[in-house]
């Protein structure tokens, strides 16, 4: 799966665990945040799609995954990553 794909795949992920998510230009990289009891996840889309794969994978870990199906190796990543 291409790091392209694979953040399509994490953004719909957040999107159905309610968070929202964020690609944008900013200092930094990015991550999981809650503003006004809401939850976001920011990507700095100026970041490499490695980069921006890494960092939202690491801010999935903040949400309750294990609630919903996740193709195996998307939640391989998640988890190890």
């Amino acid at each position: 799966m291409k790091e392209k794909e694979i953040l399509l795949q994490f953004k719909d992920i957040a999107e159905r665990l309610s968070c929202r998510v964020i690609f944008d230009r900013f200092d930094g990289k990015g991550g999981h945040c809650i503003a006004k009891e809401r939850e976001y996840i920011i990507i700095n889309k100026l970041l490499p799609f490695a980069d921006q794969v890494e960092v939202f994978g690491n801010a999935l870990k903040r949400l309750p995954v294990e609630k919903i199906y996740i193709l195996p190796r998307l939640r391989k990543y998640i988890e190890t990553n």
